[in-house]
């Protein structure tokens, strides 16, 4: 692999991604209807029991990223990635043939058992030579954010299509059956495409080598040299902390978001929404994936050498707080304009939305140094889980309650304006501790010598 891009594991990580991003995010395009199959909510009331579907997920995460993290660190990157990919496609499976509204929430609480994006994210820095580490991470990056606009379209087009006559018993089982397909495929490609890379960061780690002369006492401590960078705490540094604050922020905005989205889709067309079916939305967002895979690929690369990572993050979170607020008016426009402007409002927000996760990322793993980057990237998802069990337990039922008691669909995406708006000035702020770091360093650099 010395001196060649590693196709063959970048591919792997890939397709555990896109497995992973599928079972995640298929359920989207039709939780509203699943609630409403449950017969548990109406179409106006489904955001009360919605957002807990959500939530349950991503709070098991939280719980189990750190672990699975160390975990990784202890027993390798690929037993951890086939831990997470059986475990999901198991509670995939079992969600697809849940019949009641707690089965279906333990199910996705299981799904919780998944370390796939932080080990991803470790080993796009470790399969090959650090020249390499930023295209793999961009390609890591577009991966899982083309999942999260797949997933919705494919579950939104699968919902109420059926095996053997059980699509109305079972009306969420299919999106759920091809989610667990991803997840063994994902197995597959890690068998063959994916070397074991835990040891390989120390090739780039300079140590003193062990000699016939080194003593004893020198012997020991390069032996435990790598376990005390590996137990190492002290990384929760303003810098990091920053950063963490925007994974915070960014996770807490993207799944509100795609929950509001959901709920305003499907919502009557008197109390303020679109009326819509799941195909309609799936159609919709599949489209949408299109306009992100299309600039990411051929047009952020270039925009990011341009104007560099902290101004297109602040530029793409203006953009997102001002299309945020736009998209719930798309309702007073006439019938046959609405597809197509929710379809553009859409496509620009997931094109920002991208940009900023992409952002984000390269600032949390340039917060610290390469041998701390695992355990980094398991605090930033265990962050990013909890923002994401917090934004839709707290979105839905408000969104649910403004529909249902006031007839307007606004507030649930003025929020996500609001929070991107701090964003904006988390930002800014992420860059002004960068500088001061800076400095910080360089003083000290000339104190000694």
């Amino acid at each position: 692999m010395e001196g060649k891009f590693p196709v063959r594991p970048v591919i792997a990580l890939w397709v555990c991604l896109m497995a992973q991003g599928l079972s995640f995010q298929q359920l989207f395009s039709y939780a509203g209807f699943l609630v409403i199959h449950f017969g548990i909510a109406d179409r106006d009331t489904a955001g009360y029991y919605v957002g807990f579907l959500a939530s349950v997920a991503m709070l098991s995460r939280a719980t189990f990223s750190y672990p699975l993290g160390l975990l990784s660190d202890r027993w390798g990157r690929k037993p951890v990635l086939h831990l997470s990919n059986i475990t999901t496609a198991c509670a995939c499976v079992a969600f697809g043939f849940s019949k009641s509204f707690p089965v279906a929430l333990a199910c996705r609480a299981l799904l919780g058992l998944n370390g796939t994006a932080l080990v991803c994210r470790v080993v796009a820095s470790e399969i090959s030579e650090p020249k390499f580490e930023a295209q793999i991470m961009s390609v890591v990056t577009i991966s899982w954010n083309v999942s999260l606009f797949i997933a919705p379209g494919l579950s939104g087009i699968l919902y109420g299509h059926g095996l053997w006559g059980w699509e109305h018993q079972y009306p969420h089982l299919l999106p759920n059956l091809l989610a667990a397909g991803m997840c063994l495929l994902a197995s597959g490609f890690v068998v063959f495409f994916l070397p074991e890379t835990r040891c390989n960061r120390e090739k780039y780690v300079k140590l003193e080598p062990i000699t016939p002369h080194s003593s004893e006492q020198e012997i020991v401590q390069r032996q435990q040299q790598p376990q005390q960078q590996i137990s190492h705490l002290a990384i929760l540094n303003p810098l990091v902390l920053s950063s963490l604050f925007l994974v915070f922020l960014l996770y807490l905005w993207s799944v509100s978001f795609d929950e509001v989205v959901n709920l305003f889709a499907i919502a009557n067309v008197k109390s303020g929404g679109l009326g819509w079916k799941p195909s309609q939305l799936g159609i919709c967002l599949s489209c949408a994936a299109v306009f992100v895979v299309v600039f990411t690929l051929f047009v952020y690369p270039i925009v990011l050498h341009r104007f560099g990572k902290i101004t297109c993050l602040m530029f793409s979170s203006v953009c997102i707080a001002v299309l945020s607020s736009v998209i719930p008016f798309t309702s007073l426009l006439p019938s046959h304009v609405i597809w197509g402007a929710v379809l553009c409002l859409l496509g620009v927000t997931k094109v920002c939305s991208s940009m900023c996760f992409t952002g984000v990322f390269l600032i949390v793993n340039q917060s610290v140094e390469k041998s701390l980057r695992g355990r980094l990237n398991g605090l930033s998802t265990t962050v990013g889980s909890i923002a994401a069990a917090i934004g839709p337990a707290a979105i839905a039922p408000l969104f649910a309650w403004s529909v249902d008691q006031l007839k307007v669909p606004c507030i649930g995406f003025i929020l996500c304006s609001v929070v991107m708006g701090v964003v904006v000035i988390s930002v800014g702020a992420h860059h002004r501790v960068k500088h001061r770091t800076q400095e910080a360093n360089e003083n000290s650099s000339d104190e000694i010598v």
